[in-house]
């Protein structure tokens, strides 16, 4: 169990910022950071968020703080690489005020902590929230509200003056979206619409948005095309139709993405396998793992996997289930300015990449996490860096200071 009292919190930060970290956790003057957590969207299930590093000796993890706490739990955890933070979205409280609470973990600055609450009528329900990155203005974390009769209001709070304020709906131009963690955990995907000529619009509780992406004439579509958008980020833009993918119950499908390189003003299309593959995105690179339709067989490794639900999650088992998918342990990675794709196969159905900085990749394979450094044209054989019971519920890794 990982119930961590103030003391025992403090201890070992102490110990985890003197202690010197082999090269393979660290890098000019960074080391690795790894985010447990079991977001429960509409469900009166809660879990805890922790954040760790690693004690390099015993190959074990080292809490260094509890990020959320049980009693609040979790509708979301969203890693915005690009913007160097991490997002976890509480569930709503009762008080005299309905609030949306946030707890913001900066990547630069991680053993601070950093909570913000976005407050609203007692009569108004809360619908989506996302980041917004707004042009002129910074980075806000937007949350939609309505109430019957009412018009709808789309709330801010700037992350920089930590000042709240209603937002324009216009401001779904600049959202950011940061795509899906493994182990089958809730995501944040866009669905969006395509429009006249290609334009995508984005629905909202004030209807559709016009998006600032247009699709060009070399892809087809239908009016009204439903698609997913995947990542948003500071280079790219990735999206899929749900008509074009190929779902199979034998063998594996496909799923076509596109991409738009935001330097080049290009789009390109992508294809990687499964039909119900997602991805996210660390920079230029996306990256996934492969999924397909639920089967007769279960996803590879089960009997390796746990069984039981513990204080910080739920046995992924349990979740491939409820979304009724397979995954045969098949990951990849892709960078949209080379256009080069790579495939490490774990051979166990609960694995997923964490983490791409540079030229290496963390990955997790069920309770243990390694890193690679990608060549030029294949990942080289993998280091081991922690085996740990908890590390099945981690799901966000991020580089930051010593």
């Amino acid at each position: 169990m990982y119930r961590i009292s103030n003391l025992l919190s403090m201890v070992l930060m102490s110990f985890l910022l003197n202690v010197m970290l082999p090269d393979y956790t660290s890098s000019a003057n960074k080391q690795l950071y790894l985010i447990s957590g079991m977001p429960t969207p509409k469900s009166d299930a809660r879990f805890p968020s922790y954040l760790f590093g690693i004690d390099n000796a015993k190959k074990t993890l080292i809490a260094v703080r509890e990020v959320d706490s049980e009693d609040k739990g979790t509708e979301f955890i969203r890693s915005y690489y690009d913007e160097r933070i991490v997002i976890i979205g509480s569930l709503s409280g009762n008080t005299e005020n309905n609030m949306s609470r946030f707890a913001i973990v900066n990547m630069d600055a991680p053993l601070s902590e950093k909570k913000i609450e976005i407050t609203y009528p007692k009569s108004f329900y809360e619908n989506e929230s996302h980041l917004f990155n707004i042009a002129n203005k910074g980075l806000y974390i937007g949350l939609e509200i309505a109430k019957s009769n009412l018009e709808p209001k789309l709330l801010g709070i700037n992350l920089s003056t930590m000042k709240q304020e209603e937002l324009p709906w216009d401001s779904y131009k600049y959202v950011e979206v940061s795509g899906i963690p493994g182990g089958a955990i809730p995501g944040e995907v866009v669905v969006a619409n395509v429009g006249v000529n290609g334009q995508i619009l984005i629905p909202s509780l004030a209807g559709k948005i016009e998006s600032s992406w247009k699709l060009p004439p070399t892809i087809k579509f239908a009016d009204n095309e439903k698609i997913g958008i995947f990542i948003n980020n500071n280079f790219i833009t990735a999206l899929v139709f749900s008509a074009f993918r190929e779902k199979q119950k034998s063998g594996l499908g496909y799923a076509p993405f596109y991409i738009f390189n935001k330097k080049t003003s290009t789009w390109h299309s992508v294809r990687f396998q499964g039909g119900r593959t997602g991805v996210r995105g660390f920079g230029i690179w996306l990256a996934g793992y492969v999924a397909d339709e639920e089967r007769d067989v279960d996803s590879p490794g089960k009997d390796n996997r746990r069984k039981e639900m513990t204080q910080t999650g739920t046995p992924v088992d349990w979740r491939f289930k409820d979304f009724r998918i397979y995954c045969p342990g098949i990951l990849f990675l892709y960078n949209a300015r080379t256009y080069q794709k790579f495939t490490i196969e774990t051979g166990q159905g609960d694995s997923e990449v964490l983490l791409i900085e540079g030229d290496t990749v963390y990955y997790r394979v069920n309770d243990e996490i390694y890193m690679a450094r990608i060549d030029k044209n294949k990942v080289e054989p993998a280091t081991l860096l922690v085996k740990d019971a908890i590390v099945p519920d981690i799901h966000w890794a991020f580089m930051g200071p010593q």
